[in-house]
């Protein structure tokens, strides 16, 4: 063994170093630590007399070698500190989702994901117009969950007008939607629209098949329900209105959309109070029900003074072009030739503001889908008579939902609550709001849970 002050043999690739304290030759680590590869970061201070042993090879000599690439790539607009930034070139819609009492213990409890289906509102409206149609739907079907949305330009949504890509067309709000159930990772079962909002589930279904390149296909099967409408153009169906069926033209006209879009527009703002919107809408020949709905959607100038002046929660000026596109957007060739994997079913109201042909019905059957007649309502079917609604909707949740969460089928998780017969239940079961993504929103009113929309 090597005495105090003696150097041993030296180790190939390990320096030696004399202790100060034992005055034994040990391995030194110090230098060592030039050797050892370091992860990318930022400049490092490099003592003087280091710095020709950390010289690189000239490129010239036999053991160059290029550069290991960063690991990150260089700052840049995608890139900011050279990181990596997902970003949403668009906002996503306002929206909420709603779990009934066996989906929100399955999510609770690691279960499978649920069912769900997504309500979608028409012109004029809002998420909270189909609320109570989506806890009704939840009280019989307790292990689904319902999506509501806001369209671009309405509702909640409105504020995010400036920042959605122009122009606003039915077929751009159809597009929002897709992207919303995309950043939330869900593929629905079933959608249902109300007048504009049918068209918009139809519009939907077709760019998907295009977009997912599946040959005009669905990965899997999707139920469309289109609540009160027509997949023709708006001015094909008022023409035949007009043509033999003076009466229906009479009570068409009442109350259109058009001519409400149009009110609202020249109505001077900011306004005192909603009785003065309401007594001007009256005033312009509107009906009691539809001015008191419109005038729900009245918020406050500034978040800071509630009782303030007024103002519309709309984006009126998106929603007329929306209406625009809507009446002159055309899906029959949707209808003939819709993508594989789709159930289409059209819900006509007894009192229905189109005229329903017996052409237009039996193009409808001759393509395969089904045409259910809603009996003692009309055009807003989730007001009029929603527990015949119920009644058309209810089977095809059922053909909808796994057989694992059935009733009956013996697969509940122990301990999971039951299902309550949907025809008389003691209650109204708790739902769960879990997501939501508001934004300043008009105060409430005795009508904001009013199912009232237009077209």
């Amino acid at each position: 063994m090597a005495g105090p002050g003696t150097c041993p043999r030296a180790v190939p690739g390990i320096p030696m170093a004399l202790s100060s304290q034992t005055r034994l030759w040990i391995p030194s680590l110090r230098p060592a630590f030039r050797q050892m590869p370091r992860r990318p970061g930022p400049a490092r201070v490099v003592p003087v007399h280091m710095i020709a042993s950390l010289e690189r090879p000239a490129p010239s000599s036999p053991g160059w070698h290029p550069p290991p690439p960063p690991r990150f790539p260089p700052p840049s607009p995608a890139y900011p500190n050279g990181k990596r930034v997902l970003r949403d070139p668009q906002p996503q819609l306002a929206h909420e989702l709603i779990q009934g009492d066996a989906a929100r213990f399955a999510a609770a409890h690691g279960g499978r994901a649920p069912p769900t289906l997504v309500l979608v509102h028409g012109i004029l409206g809002s998420r909270r117009n189909l609320l109570s149609l989506a806890k009704r739907l939840l009280a019989g079907n307790p292990a689904w969950q319902v999506l509501l949305v806001d369209l671009r330009c309405h509702g909640e949504s409105a504020p995010l007008s400036r920042a959605l890509q122009a122009p606003h067309t039915l077929a751009s709000a159809a597009g929002d939607v897709l992207r919303l159930l995309s950043a939330l990772r869900l593929f629905p079962e079933v959608l249902v629209g109300h007048s504009y909002g049918a068209k918009v589930v139809m519009a939907m279904s077709q760019q998907f098949a295009a977009r997912t390149g599946h040959g005009g296909r669905l990965p899997r099967p999707v139920q469309v329900w289109a609540l009160d409408a027509l997949p023709g153009r708006l001015a094909d169906h008022e023409d035949g209105v007009d043509a033999g069926h003076p009466d229906l033209a009479r009570r068409s006209r009442v109350d259109h959309p058009a001519d409400l879009i149009a009110a609202l527009r020249a109505m001077p703002l900011p306004l005192r109070s909603r009785a003065e919107a309401v007594a001007a809408l009256r005033g312009a020949g509107f009906s009691a029900p539809v001015a008191a709905w419109a005038g729900s959607a009245l918020r406050p100038l500034s978040s800071s003074d509630p009782g303030g002046p007024l103002v519309w929660a709309h984006d009126l000026e998106g929603i007329a072009s929306m209406y625009a596109s809507y009446r002159t957007t055309c899906l029959w060739d949707f209808v003939r030739a819709p993508v594989q994997g789709l159930e289409l079913n059209f819900v006509r109201a007894e009192r229905s503001a189109f005229h329903w042909s017996a052409g237009d019905v039996a193009r409808i059957r001759a393509a395969g889908h089904a045409v259910h007649d809603l009996p003692d309502s009309g055009h807003w079917v989730h007001v009029d008579n929603p527990e015949g609604l119920l009644a058309i909707l209810q089977p095809a949740l059922r053909r909808a939902t796994p057989p694992a969460l059935l009733v009956g089928s013996g697969s509940e998780p122990a301990g999971a609550p039951a299902q309550q017969p949907p025809q008389q239940p003691p209650h109204q079961p708790p739902l769960a709001n879990i997501v939501a993504r508001p934004a300043p929103g008009p105060a409430a009113s005795p009508l904001a849970d009013q199912a009232l929309s237009f077209p």
